[in-house]
This record gives structure tokens, C-alpha cells and sequence, in this order.
């Protein structure tokens, strides 16, 4: 039996599957090419940045956040910005713009995780499904046993849940890879944040006690 063959006779539980392979394959490359731009080399942005922010420049500091495009240097543009605001308005951006970033980056994670368990779910109903119909063939046959009739059944049901195995490991070695990758880039954001607090604090005594009502900048 050929792929054709088992598509027509079992594509109500292979082509679901097949559905959700491609699905999963457009998430794994949008997700690595995001996760690729989004790296960045820590050490060597948190120097440029705490030598930027120990001359008070505000404004440059912004701009070099703008250049960079990482989900770090946009959690510290976000919080640079309310510089003036004091420290407690600052580490509030910090965090919000961290929530919007976070969610950036585990976008599509909730449907590899979704298949890595559905995908091996279908291809054992389409095995269950296939044998059922192979069963019901033969009863129909009573005084003839075919084993043909019970072979293709077979090949199809060995299929379905080989291939919904395969899509559901793929789904779940690649969410946990994402998963691992976003984690890590996740505590990245924290220790620079926390960076540039030190440094604001060591650089400009007042700037702890600094609390400006928002609407007086304006």
C-alpha cells in the first residue's frame, strides 16, 4: 500500500496529523528566527550601557537601546524613559515592558505543547479507528478470511501512530528547547535591569528618593 492509498483510506486521522506537522513547523521557524534576533551579548551591552548611564547621559543611552532591537535593550528603553519619574516609576517599566517581551517570546510555545500530546492522541484513535474497520470487514466476510483486508488495516493504523509520534516529539523537543532558550533570556533581562539600578543609584545620590508625580513633566 502506498502513501496515496493509505491517505484515502485513513485520512480522516493522518491528515489531522499532517495538519498539525506543518503547523508545528511554521512555529519552530518563527520562533527561531525571533529568538535569534533576540540574542544579544550581555556583557559586553551591560559595559556600554553603565558607561553610558555613569555620564548621565540619558538620551544616548536611549538611542543605543533603540540600535540594539533585543528584548533586553527595549525592557531598558522603556525604563530609561522614565528616568525623571524616579526609581520606583523606572522599575515599574522595567517590569511591564518585561510582561509585553515575555509574551512576545512564548508566543506559539502553547501550540507545540498542545501537540506534543495531541499529535500521538490522534494516530493511536486513527489506529484504533483503522482496526475497528478491519474488524468489522472480516465479521462481514464470515465463511472468507482475507487476511489483505486485515493488512492494509495494518499498514495504516502502524502509520497513524508512528507519524503522530513523530510530530508529537518534534513539538515537545523543540518547546522544550524554546522553552529553555526563552528562560534564559528571561534572567538576562533581570540582571541587567538590576545593573542599571546599581549603577543609577551609585551614579546619582538622589535618585532613590526621586519621585515626580507624572503629570509635572508634562
Amino acid at each position: 500500500m502506498n502513501l496515496i492509498e493509505l491517505l484515502y483510506k485513513n485520512g480522516f486521522m493522518i491528515l489531522p496529523i499532517l495538519f498539525c506537522f506543518f503547523v508545528a513547523v511554521f512555529v519552530i521557524v518563527e520562533k527561531y528566527i525571533v529568538l535569534a534576533k533576540s540574542k544579544v551579548n550581555v556583557a559586553s551591552f551591560t559595559i556600554k550601557i553603565r558607561g553610558i548611564l555613569k555620564r548621565k547621559e540619558f538620551s544616548d543611552a536611549i538611542n543605543y537601546c533603540t540600535e540594539e532591537k533585543s528584548p533586553v535593550a527595549n525592557i531598558l528603553k522603556r525604563g530609561l524613559r522614565k528616568n525623571k519619574l524616579g526609581r520606583t516609576r523606572m522599575i515599574e517599566a522595567f517590569e511591564s515592558a518585561a510582561k509585553l517581551e515575555i509574551l512576545k517570546l512564548e508566543k506559539g510555545l502553547t501550540t507545540l505543547a498542545t501537540f506534543s500530546k495531541l499529535t500521538p492522541l490522534l494516530g493511536l484513535l486513527g489506529a484504533v479507528i483503522s482496526l475497528t474497520f478491519a474488524y468489522l470487514k472480516l465479521q462481514e466476510q464470515k465463511s472468507s478470511f482475507d487476511l489483505t483486508i486485515l493488512n492494509n488495516e495494518l499498514y495504516g493504523a502502524i502509520f497513524s501512530t508512528g507519524l503522530g509520534i513523530i510530530v508529537g516529539v518534534i513539538a515537545m523537543v523543540f518547546y522544550n528547547y524554546f522553552a529553555s532558550t526563552i528562560k534564559r533570556t528571561v534572567a538576562e533581562m533581570e540582571v541587567v535591569a538590576t545593573e542599571i539600578i546599581d549603577v543609577l543609584d551609585d551614579s546619582i545620590p538622589y535618585f532613590a528618593e526621586t519621585e515626580i508625580d507624572e503629570r509635572e513633566t508634562e
